[in-house]
């Protein structure tokens, strides 16, 4: 017990102190003292903000876990402060820095992550059990490179990217293979969606334009990066069908959400009926489920979480899903289960 109350204080200090240090040299760079011999003072600031406080925080943090990346933050933000309170007469140090060791920082993070990745995909029976979906695999890929909390957001960021603009391969849908996109209408609706903000970030950027060029162009590059993602959304939904397995049932909807149920674990599937279903962790998989109306009912023996985009997690035990073959997708859930057709029925509504 006292050594983890040591360890606590110990990473509490790595984090503080180095704050503390940058916050100090912020006010320093106000005082008269500074500004009367800013010159030789900006080299040893540069020096501190940008090696000595990250190398202390790196001597002093027991978390050698994430040591790398909170290691990296501090140098980052010393950058970032040198580069606001040196006056910019005397950056040359600090523009040396960028120069050399930005690169090699990058350049570091690159090659690291390439190794890391290629240790993974070299996983064959990991990659056969997700079908070598990318997203499933570059999530597997970034837990074991980043923070969870930062994993979420890229991952999404980037497969949002992948399935709009790199991913141009038919998915050859199959008895076990499902879309859920053709009866619903929703890539008609996001294609809506993505030429209203096309249209008003016209307008904006018009009226915009003549109080602030600048923010009127930021506004506008915000809201095609909406675009882009939501562009990329709607391609993942193409992308990433419903799959039944030898024993397990992968359930998507694009990149926003998915789960994966063991079919051991499901009691029954049916045709939805609005009117006969209740439940306390009664979920719908798509975020859209005011929208469309779903097929299918999935009841659960036990609890599932739904993943959602950037992390969030939902529990349930009963499941709505909407796919175009649902007699077809009921036949072969019936015969890969084992169940009977008191077990796993299909009624009409």
């Amino acid at each position: 017990m006292l050594t983890l109350n040591l360890k606590i204080k110990r990473q509490a200090v790595a984090l503080i102190l180095p704050i503390t240090l940058i916050f100090s040299l912020v006010l320093l760079s106000f005082t008269r003292f500074f500004i009367t011999h800013n010159h030789n003072l900006s080299i040893g600031v540069t020096l501190d903000l940008a090696f000595s406080i990250p190398v202390i925080h790196a001597l002093l943090s027991t978390r050698s876990k994430n040591l790398k990346y909170s290691t990296a933050l501090f140098f980052t933000i010393g950058l970032i402060v040198a580069s606001f309170i040196i006056p910019k007469s005397n950056q040359f140090l600090l523009h040396q820095v960028k120069a050399w060791m930005v690169p090699v920082v990058e350049l570091c993070s690159i090659v690291f992550f390439i190794v890391q990745t290629q240790k993974i995909r070299s996983r064959q029976s990991l990659l056969k059990k997700n079908d070598d979906d990318f997203y499933t695999v570059f999530k597997l890929v970034s837990k074991e490179l980043l923070p969870p909390r930062l994993t979420s957001i890229i991952t999404a960021e980037i497969a949002a990217f992948y399935y709009g603009f790199f991913n141009w391969h038919k998915v050859a849908y199959s008895d076990k293979t499902f879309s859920y996109h053709k009866k619903t209408g929703i890539i008609s609706l996001i294609g809506v969606f993505i030429f209203m903000i096309l249209i008003e970030t016209f307008v904006f950027h018009l009226l915009l334009q003549k109080w602030s060029g600048k923010v009127a162009w930021i506004v506008s590059g915000i809201s095609f990066y909406a675009v882009l993602q939501a562009f990329g959304i709607a391609r993942s939904i193409l992308k990433r069908p419903i799959q039944i397995n030898d024993d397990r049932l992968v359930i998507r909807y694009g990149i926003l959400a998915e789960t994966t149920i063991d079919l051991k674990d499901i009691i029954s599937a049916e045709i939805y009926n609005k009117q006969s279903v209740t439940g306390e962790n009664l979920r719908a998989l798509s975020p859209f489920k005011k929208l469309e109306e779903p097929d299918i009912i999935l009841n659960l023996s036990q609890p599932y979480y739904i993943e959602g985009i950037y992390g969030s997690r939902k529990i349930f035990d009963q499941l709505l899903i909407s796919i175009d073959e649902k007699e077809v997708f009921l036949k072969q859930f019936r015969e890969l289960s084992g169940t009977n057709s008191g077990t796993c029925t299909a009624k009409q509504q």
